[in-house]
């Protein structure tokens, strides 16, 4: 990665020691060479000396690392120390708040894909590298049903093909489904995602 696919993106940071989500903000700039990136002080309300780990949202696909968040602001800017990148999910541990809104495009069945003449609309709870947590209309799942959701990151649409694995805080008005994510996707324009999910 260099600072042309990394500036701007979206980066989650939760603090490792207790899992509070530390900030939700962009990249300022990335040196490679060091392996750090910039963000602005002012999106860190709690300012210390923090083992991290980051989520970003690339051009294509989800970043995930365990990092350093140093202490010290210079210029308005505070450094993220960029260690080692994750493949594996821990649950308890690797999981970013993210409210935004979504809709479900499409339902899966094996190899088949049906389209929904009626998108069914989400919000987003949080998500790690290969879940994600949402909140719909009680009764809109069960356990085992696959699926095609959009959100919306950066203006852009990301796409994720999800299939739910628990079901939990029902209601009676609105329930949350864990999904594991099996693909992502990015695309561009973002209209008709924006249309259908207001």
């Amino acid at each position: 990665m260099n600072d042309n696919i990394l500036r701007s993106r979206r980066i989650l940071i939760k603090r490792t020691e207790d899992g509070m989500l530390l900030a939700d903000t962009r990249i300022i700039r990335f040196i490679k060479d060091r392996n750090i990136c910039y963000i602005s002080a002012d999106s860190i309300a709690q300012k210390g000396n923090y083992n991290v780990t980051v989520l970003i949202f690339g051009p294509d696909k989800l970043y995930e690392y365990e990092g350093n968040l140093t202490g010290a602001v210079i210029d308005n800017e505070m450094v993220v120390l960029l260690g080692r990148h994750r493949e594996k999910e821990n649950r308890r541990k690797r999981r970013y708040k993210l409210l935004t809104k979504g809709i479900i495009t499409e339902l899966c069945f094996g190899d088949r894909e049906v389209r929904l003449n009626k998108p069914m609309k989400l919000m987003t709870v949080n998500m790690s590298l290969d879940g994600i947590l949402v909140k719909m209309d009680s009764g809109s799942f069960e356990k085992g049903d696959c699926f095609r959701m959009v959100i919306n990151v950066d203006n852009r649409a990301l796409i994720f093909y999800c299939s739910v694995v628990r079901k939990q805080n029902d209601n009676m008005l609105t329930e949350e489904y864990g999904c594991r994510i099996e693909g992502t996707q990015f695309e561009n324009e973002n209209e008709k995602f924006t249309q259908a999910a207001n």
